[in-house]
């Protein structure tokens, strides 16, 4: 009624919109009367349908009006505009907002084309890009690095800078990126990410020790020095130890150093102890990740998650992330609640967590993302247990058991774990799904490997290879005239350009039959294991879902355990099968063994009917589900005891 009265008494007292001034629509929103706003904008609009400035005016009060679909149109029309980036920026932030981040992604780069200059545009682009997860596209470094040399003092385009290249494993530019942050803002939660801060690939050894002496000093540096304080652990630090485990040690006592610095820091809010539970209700537990999709932690996870027995227990998940691919809507499906958060700070998601008072967390994978990490440091159940979905101790005091498996863990390896280490007596992949063979198969021509040539794969994420790989990688070549070993560089180039340099230093005399293959399909991933000879089980941290999936196509998996769950895995699954042709004791033995696999093929075709006749038990595998459900009913009764 208003808009219309308005509408009328305009059309009075104006003799025409063609001499009318959008400074009245301006004056009209400055005074928050955007029903007047709007009435103006539309009287101009009626006479002047192709007003850039108007549809662009009409666009911003509808979305201020909460009009989301009348805002998107008009802004679309706006947005044609060939000299003003404003309203593509202005409907990117909507499209964005409204959860369509391809489209989003479209008009930022519409308005910065418009205006290069814009420092709006480039880091409303560069958070797009990051927030989508194309770490292999340089382009939001491109658009971040603009916005900085625009506006040198944004902590912003800085903050985001820095993540994008730590999701790369560029671990030095990042520091450099801090250490300017710093420089116009000093952050004690900076400072706790640069000594926290370390390589993904090491050139040596001898490097490794001495980043561990490096790392160990700057933390003592900052327990010794003044008070700390970071409200936000998630934004303000935002990283985790994640590259520790990959240096083939033991990392408790240092996880351990680094949870004492971050506490010194942080004080959550939810971390004292809880009130026990009736048992006269089926026990709650909550599994927490960031990965519950077509994902490894999704898929050794799942298994809890749908079988768990339902008189016994009620299920929630805790996805702290969204996800719609099919494993995720299976895991919906299959849990008795779904909590999905999106975007929420870690003290929202606290409360929530909280709010359904659980008998139990498990966290599936503390390490991989600061915002499980960090969310562990509280107190949001009586049992808060940790698993092998990144196989290593955290050091967080809040996390009572470590939940594994009693064949893979060694006698001393209690030793190993901040948290009291559980050995279930069960295989430790719960309902492990078979993946399919691939129906037809591409040739090894299709990947740049030889036809004739013996393939030695391993496709690992990079920073799993070790220093201590060269030499096994060494063997195998010098004795295998044919052999050519393969890796997947993936989405980390920067990560291949650095193996790559030492591998040239190391074993310079076989780095011409090394291939290095960018990020594959997930069925050109499993094409690549099924035609592959022999798969390459690197140590000292193993593969999980790779030995699964290469045993599932029927190819070897030559493995060297070491002292640590993360690389033993492969070994977990021979025994399960009652099998060691593929179990090495050292260096020279596992390089034998690859050969003999690789180079002999009466044994190779004896190995791979052994293994066609004794996988069965890996796959549709419950007796994990059981061993957990058995020893969560006795923890959940001792606490009420």
């Amino acid at each position: 009624m208003l808009v219309r009265l308005i509408k009328e008494l305009l059309n009075k007292v104006l003799p025409s919109s063609a001499t009318f001034s959008l400074d009245q629509v301006h004056d009209a929103m400055k005074s928050g009367n955007l029903d007047k706003a709007r009435a103006l904008c539309d009287i101009v609009l009626h006479s002047r349908p192709d007003d850039i400035d108007a549809l662009h005016l009409a666009g911003v009060i509808a979305r201020q009006q909460g009009d989301t679909a009348r805002a998107i149109a008009l802004l679309t029309r706006a947005a044609e505009s060939p000299t003003d980036p404003q309203p593509a920026l202005g409907l990117g932030q909507m499209l964005q907002d409204a959860g369509r981040r391809d489209e989003a992604i479209m008009y930022f780069r519409r308005a910065v084309e418009i205006d290069p200059e814009l420092y709006a545009s480039r880091i409303a682009l560069g958070n797009a890009l990051h927030k989508r997860g194309d770490i292999a596209n340089s382009e939001d470094e491109v658009n971040l690095r603009c916005a900085i040399a625009l506006r040198p003092d944004s902590l912003d385009a800085h903050e985001l800078l820095a993540s994008v290249l730590y999701q790369q494993a560029r671990t030095l530019e990042v520091a450099e990126t801090v250490h300017n942050m710093q420089r116009f803002k000093h952050a004690d939660g900076k400072s706790i990410l640069l000594a926290l801060l370390l390589p993904a690939l090491y050139q040596s050894t001898q490097e490794i020790i001495q980043v561990r002496e490096g790392l160990v000093r700057k933390i003592d540096e900052l327990l010794e020095g003044p008070p700390l304080s970071v409200s936000d652990p998630v934004t303000e630090i935002g990283i985790t130890p994640f590259y520790l485990a990959y240096h083939g040690l033991n990392d408790c006592e240092i996880q351990k150093r680094i949870v004492q610095l971050c506490r010194k820091a942080y004080r959550p809010a939810c971390n004292s102890p809880l009130p026990l539970r009736p048992r006269s209700r089926r026990i709650r537990i909550g599994f927490v990740s960031m990965h519950f999709r077509l994902h490894s932690i999704g898929r050794i996870n799942h298994g809890f998650i749908s079988a768990l027995r339902r008189d016994k227990f009620e299920v929630t998940v805790f996805s702290l992330t969204r996800h719609d691919d099919a494993l995720a809507r299976k895991i919906r499906a299959d849990s008795d609640h779904y909590v999905e958060f999106d975007g929420e700070p870690l003290a929202r998601i606290e409360q929530v967590i909280a709010g359904h008072e659980m008998d139990v967390l498990f966290y599936c994978d503390v390490g991989m993302d600061a915002l499980s990490y960090f969310l562990a440091y509280s107190r949001l159940a009586p049992l808060q247990c940790v698993s092998w979905g990144h196989p290593d101790t955290t050091g967080i005091d809040t996390l009572d058991v470590f939940v594994s498996a009693h064949a893979l863990e060694l006698p001393e390896a209690g030793a190993h774990y901040s948290e009291e280490l559980v050995r279930l007596p069960a295989w430790i992949m719960p309902g492990y799904q078979c993946p399919p063979q691939p129906t037809s198969l591409k040739p090894r021509s299709a990947f740049g490997l030889g036809n004739g040539s013996h393939i030695y794969a391993c496709p690992q994420s990079l920073f799993k290879i070790h220093p201590d790989f060269d030499r096994a990688i060494a063997e195998i070549l010098r004795e295998d005239p044919r052999g050519e070993v393969v890796f997947l560089e993936g989405r980390h180039a920067h990560l291949g350009e650095m193996l790559r340099q030492r591998l040239d230093r190391t074993i310079p005399d076989v780095k011409g039959r090394i291939r290095f293959l960018p990020g594959l399909s997930w069925q050109d991933y499993l094409n690549l294991i099924s035609i592959s000879d022999v798969m390459l089980d690197p140590f000292h941290f193993g593969g999980g879902n790779t030995t699964y999936e290469s045993l599932a196509m029927g190819i070897p998996v030559v493995t060297l355990p070491s002292r640590f769950l993360r690389g033993r895995f492969s070994l977990g699954c021979y025994l399960k099968m009652g099998m060691t042709e593929c179990v090495a004791g050292t260096t020279a033995q596992y390089a034998e063994t690859a050969l003999r696999l690789g180079t002999d093929a009466d044994y190779r075709h004896f190995v791979v009917n052994k293994i066609a006749e004794t996988r069965s038990v890996l796959f549709d595998n419950y007796e994990m589900v059981k061993a957990l459900e058995t020893f969560l009913e006795h923890a959940c009764s001792s606490t009420r005891a």
